[in-house]
């Protein structure tokens, strides 16, 4: 049996802050619903009132698409619980995540923890519902010195990596220090 093309597909979030979170969402994103719902305010506690659908990237047939769910009277969700820890969106280079990191804090948006993971880099973010989305990109350029890398003591000792400053690590990069020495993570003594 082959292996089967499987990719990210989509992730439904369902609130009863909608403005918030489809505004949230379109700049994070950097991306306007592709289509919207009507809105209904007919009585009912479990009716949807509205829907968007937001869709950053698309390589049909395979699409990425956040949909987002407006119900009434939903509470914030308590971090402490199990559920959804996070989803991801990965960037192709430092500098696509750079950049959005960059327009996002113009915006008052900022990351709530930023890591350099080893194999990668990532901002993390919380939604107006208390979400977490992940903004990433591989530090390595082939799956291979990734894959190596993960096999280091290193990484081996602390696969999460270590937490960084964003606006010094951007700070650095933009200044001049090449993407080896600011993905470098000292091995273990």
């Amino acid at each position: 049996m082959g292996k089967v093309a499987m990719r990210f597909g989509e992730v439904v979030l369902k609130t009863s802050q909608y403005d918030a979170l489809k505004s949230w969402y379109s700049r994070l994103l950097d991306t306007k619903p592709m289509f919207e719902s009507e809105r209904n305010e007919e009585p009912g506690p479990v009716r949807m009132r509205q829907m968007c659908v937001i869709r950053p990237y698309s390589e049909f047939p395979f699409t990425e698409t956040l949909v987002i769910l407006d119900f009434r009277g939903l509470r914030q969700s308590d971090q402490a619980v199990t559920g959804m820890d996070h989803f991801q969106m990965q960037f192709a280079s430092i500098d696509d995540l750079f950049d959005r990191y960059e327009a996002l804090t113009a915006h008052g948006i900022v990351p709530t923890r930023s890591a350099n993971h080893g194999p990668s880099t990532s901002f993390y973010y919380r939604d107006p519902d208390g979400n977490r989305v992940e903004l990433s990109v591989k530090n390595y350029s082939t799956e291979a010195e990734t894959l190596a890398f993960m096999q280091s003591a290193a990484f081996r000792k602390s696969p999460s990596g270590i937490d960084v400053d964003p606006a010094e690590y951007v700070g650095k990069y933009r200044g001049g220090l090449s993407l080896e020495e600011l993905r470098r993570i000292p091995e273990p003594a």
